[in-house]
């Protein structure tokens, strides 16, 4: 578990943490005024300095999902010495935290699974079957036996008459 040797009392500073924005101005003051560089806490954390830097700025929408977004808060809180439990309840009671990504990841989603519906399935599977049905009939029909028909019995014609001749 990632421990920091740095902890601050609830009573002063988390009385007046109510929103994401301002647990975003809580990470990045507390790493600055600890004097840790984004690059060591990434290391430290094994969160990409990407994901932390949108944490500190209060991009939360930005991060690979909520629960990632609450799973780093916890672990980025732990690094600080803060209280993960009162950032993660700060965090998922706010207005700002992960609102407008979220229903636009959704929206997306929902439009990208209306294009096969059940309906157009069906008909494209038809549509495919009924080429492959005609495919292999016109295949059939231009092979036909009658041109070999005419080969087999002549060379079975030559066949008799080369034994008849034998004789």
């Amino acid at each position: 578990m990632i421990e920091h040797g740095m902890t601050f009392k609830p009573d002063t500073l988390y009385e007046d943490l109510k929103s994401a924005n301002e647990v975003a101005q809580l990470f990045k003051k507390t790493r600055s005024d600890s004097g840790i560089t984004i690059e060591k806490a990434a290391d430290d954390t094994k969160i990409r300095k990407l994901w932390l830097h949108c944490m500190e700025m209060g991009e939360f929408d930005k991060l690979p999902g909520r629960v990632y977004a609450i799973g780093f808060s916890r672990t980025y809180a732990t690094y600080l010495g803060l209280d993960p439990s009162f950032i993660v309840k700060t965090l998922q009671t706010s207005a700002d935290f992960f609102q407008e990504g979220n229903n636009i990841l959704i929206s997306s989603q929902r439009e990208n699974n209306k294009i096969l519906t059940p309906k157009v399935t069906v008909i494209i599977s038809l549509i495919l079957v009924s080429f492959i049905v005609f495919a292999f009939s016109y295949f059939m029909k231009n092979d036909t036996p009658e041109s070999n028909t005419h080969e087999v019995v002549s060379t079975a014609q030559e066949t008799e008459l080369d034994d008849d001749l034998a004789d």
